[in-house]
């Protein structure tokens, strides 16, 4: 499950050493006893620090400066 979502959630660009820190991440969340999707998802997208440190930080510097796509709803209100 963890490689699956390691591509996933970082896609396969970048560098291995990132990858291999989300799989330890993830493989540590999936391992808890009580583990809980939505705090999972919180603790994504609200990663702070190192990436040596928090594995979770590095969902957050793959998708840092990505543009948002095109909303056709903001174009059908101009």
């Amino acid at each position: 499950m963890a490689n699956l979502w390691t591509v996933l959630l970082l896609t396969r660009s970048g560098a291995e050493i990132y990858h291999d820190q989300m799989r330890l991440w993830l493989l540590e969340e999936f391992e808890k006893k009580d583990a809980d999707w939505s705090k999972m998802a919180t603790e994504l997208l609200t990663a702070t620090g190192r990436t040596n440190d928090n594995g979770a930080v590095n969902f957050v510097l793959a998708h840092l400066g990505e543009a948002i796509k095109d909303n056709p709803r903001e174009k059908r209100a101009l």
